[in-house]
């Protein structure tokens, strides 16, 4: 899958996703290659309209960075309400 499909794919799962599913997604469709630094271009890629700041923190995501990162409710917080899917 190419970067440009991804990010149209995340745009569009965007609105029926929670936040942690999308990372979720993109995790999926990255697979085991997926660095923070990717994870933050690709979703800036797809949502541009969110601040970078939003991106750097979501990224250390358990769903990204693995055991030690931060948890689904953490997310939630930081970007459920700028993409405008449901909460949970």
């Amino acid at each position: 899958m190419s970067d440009e499909d991804l990010v149209l794919e995340l745009r569009s799962a965007a609105e029926q996703l929670s936040s942690p599913a999308l990372l979720s997604l993109l995790a999926d469709r990255v697979g085991p290659g997926l660095t923070q630094f990717r994870a933050i271009q690709l979703l800036k890629a797809a949502f541009p309209e969110v601040p970078l700041s939003v991106f750097k923190q979501v990224s250390a995501s358990i769903r990204i960075a693995g055991a030690k990162g931060i948890g689904d409710d953490a997310v939630i917080e930081l970007l459920g309400s700028k993409l405008g899917g449901p909460a949970t």
